[in-house]
């Protein structure tokens, strides 16, 4: 007989509290003062797909005379985005526990999306494949690594890049304060770090997934070998990129948005499309792609 579960609008608040309080004690973490982790509370609270995430639309949601506050928050106040995208696999743990009852056991996937943008100001903004829409838009692009359970999906790493463009511009570098020591990266080597970092975390997981940019590159394939992770890759993401939920993709927003501004990013590239899709389990050292 199939039941419903019912939530009563108590049910609701409180696991807005225990939200708030999780978000809280992660972001007293990284932010000294009071302030900076109150403002960043109400970044993360106000965050929506109804909401563009400029200063200015976020301030006013949160009720904010000004944008200043919101502004300081990703520019002036001192806090480090590496810092907090450190914290994001044992949150994403935390909000996704095993399920004892799954055969397969949790899993990563990577993927890309992109922030549409206006104008040529933004660090690493340009002309590029934007996933979101499926088309060539002006935009930001980041690879990021998502935890995949029984129970759902949560982001757990990323790397904001920069295209080909910016990488061999060295004056509108410096401008977009990007650092000389930054190397180029292609998107599968931003995806083998971020895997070596997750599991690095103590990130318990036995399986990896991505779609062919990722699945052609003998490099990305052998580093998750070399993880005892079982493989797949496919031409093309069929639903999407996974919708994380919150707290996970609020937090994760707001160490994009900082990293962005400070100017710290990678770079990769987009592959054309094919048609096929395989499944790998984990092989040997010296065994062939």
């Amino acid at each position: 007989m199939a039941t419903t579960a019912v939530a009563s609008i108590e049910d609701v608040a409180e696991c807005g509290v225990r939200a708030d309080a999780l978000v809280t004690g992660l972001l007293r973490r990284v932010m000294r003062q009071q302030r900076t982790v109150a403002t960043a509370l109400e970044y993360v609270r106000v965050l929506s797909k109804e909401t563009r995430a400029n200063c200015w639309e976020l301030a006013l949601k949160a009720g904010h005379e000004r944008p200043y506050r919101m502004q300081a928050l990703l520019s002036r106040c001192a806090w480090s985005w590496e810092e907090l995208r450190g914290l994001l696999p044992g949150l994403a743990q935390q909000v996704l526990p095993d399920d004892p009852d799954d055969l397969i056991g949790p899993g990563l996937a990577f993927d890309e999306t992109a922030d549409l943008r206006k104008g040529q100001s933004t660090a690493c903004v340009a002309p590029q494949h934007a996933g979101v829409t499926g088309k060539v838009e002006n935009c930001v692009t980041w690879v990021f690594a998502a935890l995949v359970t029984a129970l759902g999906q949560a982001w757990a790493d990323f790397d904001v890049y920069m295209p080909r463009c910016w990488a061999a511009d060295p004056a509108r570098r410096r401008t977009a304060g990007i650092p000389e020591t930054l190397a180029f990266a292609t998107k599968p080597d931003l995806a083998i770090a971020q895997v070596k970092r997750l599991m690095a975390a103590g990130l318990r997981v036995t399986w990896a997934a991505a779609d062919e940019v990722y699945g052609r590159c003998g490099e990305f394939r052998e580093a998750l070998r070399a993880l005892s992770l079982a493989t797949s890759s496919s031409s093309r993401a069929t639903t999407g990129s996974p919708s994380p939920p919150a707290p996970s993709s609020a937090l994760t927003r707001l160490s994009v948005m900082r990293c962005s501004r400070s100017g710290r990013a990678g770079t990769g590239r987009k592959a054309p499309a094919t048609a096929t899709g395989h499944w790998r389990a984990p092989r040997t050292r010296g065994s062939s792609c």
